[in-house]
């Protein structure tokens, strides 16, 4: 597996990618801007992207991760998981917490960040949708 950050060059494979597994179009405009605040992240294997991510800073030290998002096809293959410890691991070293989002009536989604080692912290209104917000503190 290839883990990099996108260029400009891969947000059409990555808006194909994205709707061909969300099961909604993506806007190829969010995805280069999010490409120009370099917070996107790909995973690659065999030249096909298999998942992308972002992360952003908050504030000084804690990092944001949110979409992120495995090949259909490759869920519960580990690939979601190695991504969480990847970000963890960088989390223990900096000693600086992450935090995720994510829809709070996915239960799938929740119970995959707390099986890894995330807390729900809190949740707030976005529009028409509850978020709930989990956190990974560093030991």
């Amino acid at each position: 597996m290839q883990l990099f950050t996108a260029k400009p060059a891969d947000a059409t494979d990555i808006a194909v990618f994205l709707t061909r597994n969300t099961g909604k179009k993506w806007d190829e405009m969010l995805i280069q801007n999010d490409i120009a605040d370099l917070t996107l992240y790909c995973v690659k294997q065999n030249n096909q992207i298999i998942a992308v991510f972002n992360i952003k800073s908050l504030g000084d030290k804690a990092k944001l991760l949110y979409r992120l998002y495995v090949a259909e096809n490759l869920r519960g293959k580990g690939i979601g998981t190695s991504i969480l410890n990847l970000c963890k691991k960088r989390a223990d070293q900096s000693n600086n917490p992450i935090y995720a989002e994510c829809p709070q009536r996915d239960d799938n989604i929740l119970h995959f960040l707390k099986k890894n080692g995330f807390q729900q912290i809190s949740s707030y209104n976005d529009k028409e949708t509850v978020v709930a917000v989990c956190g990974y503190i560093p030991r």
